[in-house]
């Protein structure tokens, strides 16, 4: 396992009226090598540039929040996050998943959903090595959205040696609004023995992530983002949630917090809400919940979305060292 820096400038599609980097923040970005296949894992990171005096600075120098972004999307989107949660980290790890964003890989696919999983893993060690220098100990904290909460959770139960201080979930991929009737699911299993790579196009209208029509036609817009899909990604998918939901809280080795917005037009939150409630019923003071009667998908891309922000501000500034 490899990383390499690399002097690729960062994907930047910046919806009109959301904020950029700070000025007192600078940015990388690196390409991880995973074992001897061809597959390679983009990150980008954004962090607050040595002697600078931005609010809050030393107190979170050494804090990291990793991201994992959604299907179908990539973590450039997520640059955004530095502005609301300057002053509460000083690192932001953008990773994009394979067949996303500028990592390698068929668009939409997978052989195995848990690669997403292991490449998270992995890109996550060799970044935090490389910060760690001169005996630097960093605080890492975890944000998924979407399939990226789901990466989350599994990563949070196969990988506890990561070490992360909190995680914090948004809409997280563990039911779909859209019910897929049972033919339709057989049909894909057949598919997926034949011709598992077949791309199909995903059902995910621009309309459903947020109401602001700047991040709709952003969405849009972004060259990064595709709408593909394949059978043996969906069978995938329908393994990994399927597994998820039957874990309780005892796998999760930090706390917890699930961001919901009630009106997912493509996440069934109701799932989410009755696996949280269970979560909650085995240890109540380990994980919370926000939710936001009119938001649609993108909690942290809606018009009010300095609300879901201040959420997870706080949350992170209750479970920091400092």
């Amino acid at each position: 396992m490899v990383l390499k820096l690399t002097s690729e400038p960062a994907p930047n599609y910046v919806p009109e009226g959301f904020p950029k980097l700070p000025v007192h923040w600078k940015s990388e970005s690196g390409i991880v090598e995973i074992g001897e296949s061809d597959q390679k894992i983009f990150a980008q990171h954004a962090f607050l540039a040595p002697g600078a005096g931005g609010v809050g600075a030393s107190a979170v120098r050494d804090r990291v929040l990793v991201v994992l972004h959604g299907q179908g999307e990539h973590g450039g989107r997520y640059q955004h996050f530095a502005h609301f949660l300057d002053g509460r980290v000083g690192h932001l790890l953008l990773i994009d998943h394979r067949g996303h964003g500028r990592s390698t890989g068929q668009r939409g696919h997978v052989d195995r959903f848990d690669d997403y999983v292991d490449d998270a893993a992995t890109t996550i060690q060799l970044w935090l090595s490389r910060l760690e220098t001169a005996g630097r100990k960093l605080e890492v904290h975890l944000f998924g959205h979407s399939m990226g909460g789901l990466i989350a959770l599994r990563l949070l139960t196969q990988h506890p040696e990561l070490g992360f201080k909190s995680a914090a979930i948004s809409s997280p991929l563990l039911a779909l609004k859209m019910k897929v009737p049972p033919v339709k699911k057989g049909l894909a299993i057949g598919i997926s023995r034949i011709w598992g790579t077949l791309a199909m196009k995903n059902e995910i209208s621009p309309q459903a992530i947020s109401h602001d029509p700047f991040v709709q036609r952003a969405y849009v817009d972004d060259k990064l983002n595709h709408n593909r899909v394949t059978p043996k990604f969906f069978v995938e998918l329908q393994k990994a949630m399927a597994d998820t939901l039957a874990h309780g809280l005892d796998q999760y080795p930090c706390p917890v917090i699930f961001f919901l917005p009630l009106q997912d037009p493509i996440v069934d939150t109701q799932v989410t809400q009755g696996f949280v409630a269970r979560l909650q019923m085995e240890k109540p003071r380990y994980t919370e919940t926000k939710t936001y009667p009119d938001f649609f998908h993108e909690s942290f891309n809606e018009t009010a979305k300095e609300i879901a922000f201040e959420d997870l501000r706080q949350w992170i500034q209750v479970n920091a060292q400092n």
